[in-house]
């Protein structure tokens, strides 16, 4: 292939050589994304396939513009700037459409803009050749669905074939649209022990393992070799939750009083365990309220709330026979005893002590 674009270029112009020489790594990949779904399981078939491209130069105003074009591309893609780092994104409905426009077999140009001019790199994928697709083995999809801080993240995956690089990541939100949340290249078919810290927050993340089958291509447009890949991306959600919160159901004939903490309690009110149970008692001429407070512990991950038990006696003094209790269950952030959700029952005990 005759690179014309820098051929003329450097017939009129002497800087050329140092746009040239500014380009560190580029690389060109098709993808096909998948989702699993249960544990143990292959994903039947791709829901996305994707072109993705990369250009990354010695220093940020090392160019102005970076574009690819060739195939059955439409005029050209252009790439989005991060420093000295150029992206391309393309999704596609189907793999047809990826093969209609990136027809394996055509030519392709990278052109960087420079201060110095233009400098092209050429190449061709060639026929496909994709890897195997990656899944979680075991129980690791149901496991990442629900991942416990107290205990360290640790997925197993298929052995992928001989010459395949192996990366994992997990984003916050999408794949394609989430900020990267961790990332590193793997040569162990699991990932190990991870600390990932405290605060973070219950909301989904979407972990995905990649398998790559990659060919250095020689770089003599832009000075600097490069990868065409084909990669197979297999996505599953991330959650962590907190199993560590304690509570006190009541159903083991046993009640933990030491935690069970009075938050205040009206004269002649008070509470105590009878045969595994927390009973209310009051004097028959009393009418008052009493609440204890269970620490629920860490719910939020970063916040301590507490589960709050309110009785509300209330005695018909003419008859002393009649009474009514209001039992509430409230959630509470600790030093907020308002609460920020309430549950009240209304218990009528009528002709009954």
């Amino acid at each position: 292939m005759k690179n014309s674009t820098f051929a003329g270029l450097a017939l009129l112009c002497s800087v050329v050589p140092a746009v040239y020489s500014e380009v560190d790594f580029w690389e060109v990949t098709k993808a096909e994304i998948y989702d699993q779904t249960a544990d143990h399981t292959v994903p039947e078939s791709a829901v996305n396939w994707v072109l993705y491209a990369a250009v990354e130069t010695m220093d940020p105003g090392d160019a102005t513009s970076v574009v690819l074009e060739g195939g059955n591309i439409s005029g050209s893609y252009a790439f989005d700037q991060d420093g000295a780092y150029w992206e391309l994104l393309v999704e596609y409905s189907s793999a047809a459409a990826m093969e209609s426009e990136l027809p394996g077999e055509d030519d392709y140009r990278l052109i960087l803009t420079g201060a110095g001019g233009s400098i092209t790199q050429e190449f061709s994928f060639g026929e496909n050749n994709f890897p195997e697709i990656p899944f979680l083995i075991g129980e690791g999809f149901s496991q990442a669905a629900e991942l416990d801080l107290a205990d360290p993240l640790e997925l197993y995956w298929n052995n992928p074939e001989s010459e395949t690089a192996m990366t994992v990541q997990i984003s916050e939100g999408s794949l394609l649209e989430g900020d990267e949340f961790f990332y590193e290249e793997m040569d162990e078919n699991h990932i190990g022990s991870w600390d990932l810290g405290p605060g973070l927050t219950n909301e989904l993340y979407t972990g995905a393992i990649e398998f790559v089958h990659g060919t250095n291509y020689f770089g003599s447009g832009f000075s600097a070799d490069g990868e065409i890949t084909f990669n197979r991306l297999t996505q599953f959600p991330v959650q962590w939750v907190n199993h560590a919160v304690q509570g006190d159901d009541f159903n083991d004939n046993t009640v933990d009083t030491g935690k069970w903490q009075e938050l205040f309690a009206d004269e002649g009110q008070s509470l105590s365990e009878t045969n595994g149970q927390l009973e209310c008692s009051s004097n028959l001429n009393s009418e008052g309220d009493v609440a204890w407070k269970w620490n629920a512990g860490n719910l939020s991950l970063t916040q301590d709330w507490s589960v709050a038990l309110d009785v509300n006696c209330l005695v018909d003094s003419a008859s002393m026979t009649n009474r009514e209790f209001w039992f509430g269950l409230a959630l509470l952030a600790d030093g907020d005893l308002d609460g920020v959700m309430t549950m009240e029952y209304l218990l009528n005990e009528w002709g009954q002590r």
